[in-house]
């Protein structure tokens, strides 16, 4: 608290404004035994108030309604959520009011403002205060479930139960109790002592129960309470609840099984199914054939539905009855493959329930040969060859024997090599060929498909690689040599002689010629 005291204002004849100056002053030399208590108040701020001005502090309103200043007191009023709660009056001066365990006001003077010792003798009034609030522990409690649904299978429901402090003081003694409404409790404890909890500490309690096999919908109820004592003795409790709901016992099991094979046998598929609960199920199943297999319709039982490479069909099981259901497939290629799993979906009371069988390993025995063929250059002229090769490896675990005769398209002539590949190939092997061939026609060239001959076409499967194609373009035309005929000299006859006029005119033109390319 902050005190001005000048030696001017003991010396003044009214009696009123010592008695405030002493009083302060007793304030100030309060043996030290009573600070303890001054350690549960908290400081919130303080202001300088006016006839009809307000502070708020912890929900509550102070507002100054009136000031008497022949006597130099001040009257406040306080209220809280609108409901009057006092109306003290106290020394303008120096004073100090306590509401409960709620409020305390600390009215002061200062040296910042010589108005603040008689603050009422002044034509505008006006008073100084320090508020501060009982230091107060705050219990809070959450209970919190993973779920508010619970549907058999589930086992477990996992409770979790917050307890925490958010006050300004500790809370003592604190006790906590968890009812689980009946539910079976497989891990934890219903009641916790927790003796103290500092300011803003917390809490954290597992609770593990266990779900109930019902015959009809339920609902349950989760609550905890939480007790404590501040250091006054003063109790506070918190309390908080999470309801969930236990659908009726219904579990179906369901298991795939499938067994090894070769490629020369068809995989029998069956699925088992039991209703383990105690509800009737009307169930749709669901099951799909994997990439490497081929569904064999013909042996698919009538009541089955074929949606491309899905099969779906519909059952009602009472509880503890049993079906199982088959149908077959054809392996398209050796391996070892993961089977996909089936799908039971039912609902009961607008939940959606779905139950997947295992995803069973099974292995294919055989040969699988893939056949690769290429050509380069893949654009020629004609006239040009191209060299073609062909590789066939066996990716299976059996050994396999073929034969295949490379067909060479129209417009083309064997140049080298050998279009005939016989082999017998063990697991991982490879065999090759290699011949070449000259283009003799322009155009888009299509190779036609190998001849292919396989031992043991049950136990085997081959794949072909893409058709080649080559783009052959016309060549560069053919020159032709055309000869000049040469002057053919005439054979002499008897009695003819050579034109004696032309030889003369011929000499004479080629001697001008001469004339004028020299003169020129």
């Amino acid at each position: 608290m902050r005190l001005a005291v000048e030696a001017g204002f003991l010396s003044m004849k009214n009696p009123r404004i010592k008695l405030t100056i002493l009083l302060c002053l007793f304030l100030l030399i309060i043996p030290l035994t009573v600070s303890a208590a001054e350690d549960d108040w908290e400081y919130r701020g303080d202001a300088v108030l006016y006839l009809g001005g307000t502070y708020s502090v912890r929900g509550c309103i102070i507002e100054v309604i009136d000031f008497d200043k022949e006597n130099d007191m001040v009257r406040l009023e306080l209220k809280k959520d609108g409901e009057l709660l006092d109306r003290p009056i106290l020394n303008a001066s120096c004073d100090e009011y306590i509401y409960g365990k709620d409020v305390k006001i600390n009215i002061y003077n200062t040296t910042d403002d010589p108005l603040s010792i008689n603050p009422t003798h002044w034509p505008n009034p006006r008073v100084h205060m320090e508020f501060y609030i009982w230091k107060k522990p705050t219990l809070s409690l959450d209970v919190i479930i993973d779920r508010i649904t619970y549907k058999p299978p589930d086992s477990d429901i996992y409770v979790t139960v917050e307890i925490k402090n958010n006050g300004e003081a500790e809370l003592k003694n604190v006790d906590l109790y968890i009812d689980p409404d009946g539910l079976s409790v497989t891990y934890g404890e219903l009641t916790y002592h927790l003796g103290s909890i500092t300011v803003d500490g917390s809490e954290s309690i597992d609770l593990k129960l266990k779900v109930p096999g019902l015959l009809f919908n339920s609902l349950f109820n989760i609550s905890a309470n939480a007790s404590g004592i501040d250091t006054e003795y003063a109790a506070y409790t918190a309390s908080d609840s999470e309801t969930l709901n236990v659908l009726p016992l219904c579990d179906l099991k369901i298991n795939k099984r499938t067994m090894n094979t070769s490629m020369d046998r068809d995989v029998q598929v069956s699925i088992e199914v039991v209703n383990t609960g105690i509800v009737d199920l009307n169930i749709t199943f669901e099951d799909t054939v994997p990439p490497d297999f081929e569904l064999r319709q013909p042996f698919v039982p009538p009541n089955i539905k074929i949606e491309q490479k899905k099969l779906i069909w519909n059952a009602s099981l009472a509880p503890r009855e049993e079906k199982s259901y088959r149908y077959y497939m054809e392996p398209l290629r050796p391996g070892v493959f993961s089977i996909t799993p089936a799908t039971a979906e039912w609902n009961i009371q607008g939940i959606n329930y779905t139950v997947s069988s295992n995803a069973p390993v099974m292995a294919v025995d055989g040969a699988y040969l893939i056949l690769n063929r290429t050509a380069f250059p893949a654009q020629v002229k004609c006239g040009e060859s191209v060299t073609v090769s062909l590789s066939v490896v066996n990716i299976g675990n059996k050994a396999a024997s073929v034969t295949i005769n490379d067909v060479l398209p129209d417009g083309t002539s064997l140049v080298s090599g050998n279009t005939t590949l016989q082999t017998t190939l063990d697991a991982n092997q490879t065999a090759a060929i290699e011949y070449v061939i000259r283009m003799e026609a322009s155009g888009n060239i299509t190779f036609p498909h190998s001849e292919i001959e396989l031992v043991s076409k049950d136990y085997s499967r081959l794949w072909l690689s893409d058709i080649i194609n080559i783009e052959v373009s016309p060549g560069e035309p053919a020159v032709t040599f055309t000869p000049v005929p040469q002057p053919t000299a005439l054979p002499d006859k008897p009695g003819q002689e050579l034109p004696k006029f032309e030889i003369a005119l011929t000499a004479s033109l080629l001697i001008i010629a001469y004339l004028v390319r020299r003169h020129g």
